[in-house]
């Protein structure tokens, strides 16, 4: 989204540098509501590919995302800070 709203505006030449991008997320913490198979898939992919901290909310603690992911339970409400 981030790159077409600057080809719109006319800003691109003839290459993409490195400003255009978008965020880094390695490392940072992702937060998780729900941990169903969807759930899992995305802190698969967060944690193995971009080693991202996860937190997580869910009905009940999950403990195999636990100890795949290092994944940590929590409420919602810290969850959402």
């Amino acid at each position: 989204v981030e790159v077409a709203e600057r080809v719109k505006a006319g800003e691109w030449t003839k290459s993409i540098g490195p400003d255009w991008f978008g965020t880094d997320v390695h490392h940072k913490t992702l937060g998780i509501v729900g941990m169903g198979r969807i759930g899992m898939a995305l802190a698969q992919r967060a944690h193995f590919g971009f080693g991202m901290p996860i937190l997580y909310n869910a009905r009940r603690q999950h403990p195999q995302a636990e100890e795949r992911f290092n994944a940590r339970y929590c409420d919602l409400a810290t969850l959402l800070q």
